[in-house]
């Protein structure tokens, strides 16, 4: 059997880094407005 566990493209990285960015910015964002 193949190994599932592999270790996280860095193109997943990247889109998770992105993301949480994004979460920031848009936490941010709300805080500012309110």
């Amino acid at each position: 059997t193949p190994d599932v566990t592999v270790p996280i493209p860095e193109p997943t990285n990247i889109a998770l880094m992105f993301m949480g960015l994004l979460g920031i910015t848009l936490v941010r964002g709300s805080s500012e407005e309110v």
